[in-house]
């Protein structure tokens, strides 16, 4: 069994998997007081776990490790970096800068659709593209902001606008007949236009005729049924290109003990 940490900025997300099937889920908030009693109680529940790897966008993975090492040995556990041996091409022009998450969201993206052209749309506080060719290439990708980031600019730059929440989108409605309406609405279409027209654009700038679309994040539960293209949703696809990496990162262990 395996264990794979997924730690964020406001939360840890924890993944339990046998082979490459997602047997349970744990989350927490991102507080590193907390972690040893939550990874005593994950270890209760699981005691066969034999290999974790960690992505965290913070830094205080000295702490998290600590913790680690105290229930597996050091070469059992992986910390997750630009530096990690991964399955696909990273062409990415300035690699230490590429964010964890969306490089294990290419890795991931690549685990489902292999040898295919996938496009991973990650949409949250930012929206990220993620491109992967069908040699297992990962070409680059986009960001800009996020649904709430948008709602929140409109309020701190505009002197009469109000502070629009995800509760305001109605995928249905076209227009506003309000401000805070025309505020949702005006958010959530252009996303939407957004997405469909740089899917489009990087599926014509790289010539793929044919290719999949995941879309994942907090907020692709708004967007899912909207889209005119088929689509496919993963929330987790994170968790699956860490548990990829952690698959070679273990075969290449194994065969060092045999």
């Amino acid at each position: 069994m395996k264990l794979i940490l997924d730690i964020g900025n406001t939360r840890i997300k924890a993944y339990l998997f046998i082979a490459n099937d997602i047997v349970d889920k744990h989350e927490i908030e991102t507080i590193a007081d907390t972690f040893a009693q939550w990874i005593d109680e994950i270890w209760k529940l699981y005691p066969a776990i034999r290999y974790v790897i960690i992505s965290s966008v913070s830094k205080t993975d000295a702490a998290y490790l600590k913790v680690l090492h105290g229930k597996l040995p050091e070469h059992k556990i992986v910390l997750f970096s630009h530096k990690t041996k991964i399955p696909i091409a990273n062409l990415y022009e300035t690699p230490d800068t590429l964010g964890l998450d969306r490089l294990a969201a290419a890795i991931g993206a690549n685990v489902l659709f292999v040898a295919k052209n996938v496009i991973v749309v990650d949409i949250g506080t930012a929206i990220t593209f993620e491109v992967i060719n069908e040699n297992a290439e990962y070409l680059g990708g986009t960001i800009s902001p996020g649904l709430m980031t948008r709602f929140r600019a409109l309020k701190q730059f505009t002197e009469k606008l109000p502070l629009c929440d995800i509760s305001h989108i109605d995928p249905k409605k076209a227009i506003g007949k309000n401000t805070q309406d025309a505020i949702a609405v005006g958010v959530w279409q252009g996303v939407l236009c957004e997405i469909e027209g740089c899917v489009e654009r990087i599926a014509e700038k790289y010539y793929m005729t044919d290719y999949k679309i995941i879309l994942t994040g907090g907020d692709a539960v708004y967007f899912e049924k909207s889209m005119k293209k088929t689509i496919f949703v993963e929330p987790d696809i994170v968790a699956i290109g860490l548990n990829e990496v952690l698959n070679l990162y273990r075969i290449g262990i194994d065969k060092q003990t045999h």
